[in-house]
């Protein structure tokens, strides 16, 4: 009775051990990326193929000399791209004189209007365009050089 006993014991943990190996090994499959997240602001994206890199923010005219500032930025674009929400800051430096010159210029060839334009040290600039909002400071930076700080939304 005790060899019977002992016999069918084994073969419980034997075949346990064996169902559960199948069916972990069964069960593997490569690892799928997460789901993202939709309709949330998120950080920038890395470098390449971020958002303000393609035709969505063509018309946000920063000086070539400024460099995106991905850590410190993001961008959220839904409704099949016809709803932006930036911020977005660039560092760069060109004077912040320089800086405005070049943005004025450039936001009207873009077709932004100039609805405000206001400061002595940090210019505060608002342009408008087709439905949307374009805030933009122009300050010295705290390490020096010019920070440029763009916001983007839906007009009110």
């Amino acid at each position: 009775m005790y060899r019977r006993l002992l016999i069918s014991s084994i073969g419980c943990a034997l075949g346990s051990c064996i169902w559960l190996t199948g069916c972990a090994l069964l069960e593997q499959s490569p690892p799928q990326a997460p789901p993202p997240d939709v309709g949330m602001a998120a950080p920038a994206p890395e470098r390449p193929g971020a958002p303000w890199q393609d035709t969505r923010f063509e018309d946000i005219s920063v000086p070539s000399e400024f460099d995106l500032d991905y850590d410190h930025s993001y961008v959220d674009i839904s409704n099949g791209g016809r709803r932006r929400i930036a911020d977005l800051r660039y560092t760069g430096s060109p004077s912040p004189t320089e800086a405005l010159a070049g943005i004025q210029r450039e936001m009207l060839r873009s077709g932004w209007s100039l609805e405000s334009l206001s400061g002595v040290s940090i210019k505060s600039l608002r342009y408008s365009k087709s439905g949307e909002q374009c805030d933009m400071i122009i300050r010295t930076a705290d390490e020096g050089g010019t920070l440029i700080v763009v916001r983007v939304q839906p007009a009110p």
